[in-house]
């Protein structure tokens, strides 16, 4: 594989795991913070709002990008990711009762 192909896919599992973290923080009370995207979410269900972006946004990156793109895209949706992920450990700590010992 070349740089740019493993870049790329990278990046496709980094989409994913945003795809797949979102879903969970909104599905815990989160909200979304990209106006984008949340405009989106009231039109349409999350998971076809996400992907209408997503998938679209991959294909221009296949075609036009270059390989330092890829690694400031990689950069971004590594912190978008850690970034919800931040969010999920959040909700569970905030939910867990006070234990007194």
């Amino acid at each position: 594989m070349t740089p740019f192909q493993i870049l790329f896919a990278l990046l496709c599992v980094l989409n994913l795991l945003d795809l797949l973290t979102t879903m969970v923080v909104l599905h815990r009370g989160g909200t979304e913070l990209n106006p984008i995207y949340d405009f989106l979410f009231s039109k349409v269900t999350p998971v076809v709002g996400l992907l209408a972006i997503k998938v679209p946004m991959l294909a221009v990156v296949w075609f036009y990008a270059n390989l330092l793109t890829l690694y400031l895209a990689n950069a971004f949706f590594l912190g978008v990711v850690l970034w919800n992920i931040y969010q999920l450990r959040r909700s569970v700590v905030t939910a867990l009762p006070n234990r007194k010992e």
